[in-house]
């Protein structure tokens, strides 16, 4: 086994090639030793038989997908200039973190001790929590969000085609969403990644062929008088401006994002030594292809008027198409064709999940035992996905949404991390310093975007209605641990951890004093007027377990604690943390929909899902007796009402947020 020379990346890709024998034979006995210890998901989903060239068409299908549509309309916040110089940079800071995150997982491949997913290399490199808490989380909604996204997308063209041929019909767009989600149901059923490589070859020449179908029409428009009058002014308005900038980023980011090197690694067979970088290769040739010719042209030729998806721009606005019909339908063909084949290898995460779950390693894939659950729970998880894509529709900025909360910190902030941390170089070597400036930039551009693209999604959902209306209530109960209620014992201190029943008697006493008495006679008061906010709240009591997070992170428990190294830290990082929450407040300043919001994303699982799920895991009731029934149906119900509940919330702000 080859030793590699920290600092040089090239160096581990020029090793020599006779080391490859003895990692074969070695990684052979190491695969053989440890099958019967892979859990069904890396059994089943993410089998190790493919070559350089299928990871060339699994890379490009991930990447080079319809999201790139999108490009335009980013280009229409940033301009010539910026759009250009963004494409690029996503281009090249990409391509080096996909080539160190293969050179990470190759070496760790040599060690004997091969990493299948991205939550694996995680668990090795940064810990048991982070794996748990934050990569394994972050790439699951990356994954499935994207799965949402391409069913949305899905829905779009083929509304489009529907409508190029009966401009006065009545089908919904949510209709057309769930006409691909059946095509996604007969999908999903793939059994593993290895046997999409053919899909992804057929994927490879889709992207090409719709791409420049996408370039042609810009051209043919851009040239002709029924193109619309061309301005590439940005926005006047500074706010607009900035959070257009950082929402376009977002963008540029999701569209070269992936999420999946690790698990897309995981299908080629030993020795993998040299394969990915090969496989990045083919695939970032048509990125440069398809990525800088639809964004050009499509820019040129619409300018600021660059709609989120650009083939919406081939379309006037009194709904005559500006290229021939049938081009416009044949696009639409191609680009549904291909948005099949990249929402299957986005749900392999999820079906790696749903196998390791509910499959037995130690029967056949193909046995009834492992094909019913498996079909069973494939086709749950399609329908969740494509019921959210019918109540999001506006593709665009849940494209950069993706970006923001997932794309740029798996795919540009943690491969640089791992290598730092895998192969130590200098911190006195330019590698160092490049990779920790890449960290640390788009780190920081990670959470504007964020807040960008969540803005962004409330400008643009006041234009579209919701079936329903779910909203969080505001039951709110805080654990014993976190109330940070302090007990004088042998001259410490330490929590209070006797079941607080009779403080629960005498909260619930005045919670049924108070939340009933306001409820019923500001409703009959007021009727559907009523305003968000009659009582302010005491939000000192929710800064605790803030406060106890920073006071652990700063303070030093062996000095006192008003001592002057205590005091500085615990002053200057308090005052930073209610800094942020008042400007957060100034930029959401609807407080009813906010406490929605909190309630769907904190309050609901904190105290009605987990709260039972505790109970059931500690007591282990009877599986017959109705107390286990019981409490498996409010986390269930709750659950539910929680994924409805949050998209309402947010939809709730963007209504009011239009208001103000």
């Amino acid at each position: 086994m080859g030793t590699i020379r920290t600092g040089s990346i090239g160096a581990v890709h020029e090793e020599n090639t006779k080391e490859a024998q003895p990692f074969s034979t070695t990684a052979t006995a190491t695969t053989n030793h440890h099958k019967q210890q892979l859990d069904a998901g890396a059994l089943f989903v993410l089998k190790s038989k493919g070559s350089w060239w299928h990871s060339g068409y699994h890379l490009t299908t991930s990447i080079v997908a319809p999201p790139l549509l999108s490009l335009p309309f980013a280009f229409a916040s940033l301009g010539w200039t910026a759009g250009v110089l963004s494409l690029v940079i996503g281009a090249v800071v990409t391509f080096y973190s996909y080539n160190l995150i293969s050179l990470v997982l190759e070496h760790h491949a040599e060690l004997g001790h091969r990493h299948l997913r991205f939550r694996d290399m995680a668990y090795d490199i940064l810990g048991p929590r982070w794996s748990k808490y934050y990569v394994g989380p972050i790439q699951f909604m990356v994954c499935y969000g994207a799965v949402v996204g391409q069913c949305l997308l899905g829905g779009q063209c083929l509304k489009a085609i529907y409508m190029l041929w009966n401009p006065n019909g009545t089908m919904k767009l949510y209709e057309f969403v769930i006409i691909f989600g059946v095509l996604m149901l007969i999908l999903a059923q793939i059994p593993s990644f290895h046997s999409l490589r053919h899909i992804n070859l057929i994927s490879l020449v889709l992207c090409l062929l719709y791409s420049a179908c996408a370039t042609a029409a810009s051209i043919y428009i851009g040239n002709s008088s029924k193109g619309p009058h061309k301005n590439y002014s940005l926005s006047s308005n500074d706010e607009t401006r900035i959070f257009g900038i950082f929402n376009a980023m977002a963008i540029i980011a999701t569209t070269y994002g992936n999420g999946i090197i690790p698990e897309i690694q995981a299908t080629l067979a030993p020795p993998v030594k040299g394969k990915m970088f090969k496989g990045l290769c083919v695939c970032y040739t048509v990125v440069i292809v398809t990525f800088f010719s639809v964004a050009v042209s499509g820019y040129w030729a619409f300018g600021n008027e660059s709609a989120g998806l650009i083939l919406s721009n081939f379309i006037d606005h009194d709904g005559n198409p500006l290229v021939p019909r049938w081009f416009i339908m044949m696009i639409n063909i191609f680009t549904i064709l291909q948005l099949s084949a990249v929402a299957v290898v986005y749900l392999q995460p999820t079906n790696e999940v749903l196998e390791r779950s509910f499959a037995d390693p130690t029967s056949s894939e193909f046995s009834a035992r492992n094909v019913i659950p498996r079909v069973i729970s494939r086709s749950i998880s399609v329908i969740f996905a494509t019921t959210i894509a019918a109540m999001l529709p506006f593709f665009g900025d849940i494209n950069a949404m993706i970006g923001a909360f997932g794309f740029l910190p798996l795919d540009f902030v943690l491969p640089v991390v791992f290598y730092n941390l895998t192969f130590n170089p200098s911190k006195r070597s330019p590698l160092f310093w490049l990779n920790s400036s890449i960290a640390v930039i788009f780190s920081a551009v990670g959470v504007t975007a964020a807040v960008a693209a969540v803005r962004q999604i409330s400008l643009d959902a006041k234009t579209y209605k919701l079936e329903a209306i779910v909203r969080a209530e505001s039951f709110k109960i805080e654990t014993e641990r976190e109330m940070m209620i302090r007990v004088e014992t042998n001259g410490g201190a330490r929590a209070t951890l006797a079941p607080p029943v009779k403080g629960l008697c005498v909260c619930y006493t005045v919670v049924t004093v108070t939340f009933f008495s306001v409820a019923v006679s500001g409703y009959w008061a007021f009727g559907n007027e009523s305003a968000s906010l009659i009582l302010s709240a005491v939000a000192v009591v929710y800064l605790q377990p803030i406060n106890e997070i920073l006071e652990r992170t700063f303070a030093d428990p062996t000095s006192s604690e008003f001592s002057a190294r205590n005091v500085v830290p615990r002053v200057i990082s308090r005052s930073i943390s209610v800094i942020l929450a008042i400007t957060i407040a100034a930029m959401l300043p609807f407080f009813g929909d906010i406490n929605a919001m909190i309630g769907v994303f904190g309050f609901l699982p904190l105290d009605f899902v987990l709260p039972a799920v505790f109970y059931n895991l500690t007591f282990k009731p009877s599986k017959r007796s109705p107390l286990f029934w019981l409490n498996s149906s409010i986390a269930v119900i709750f659950s539910a009402v929680g994924v409805t509940a949050a998209v309402a919330a947010v939809r709730q702000i963007s209504l009011d947020d239009a208001d103000l």
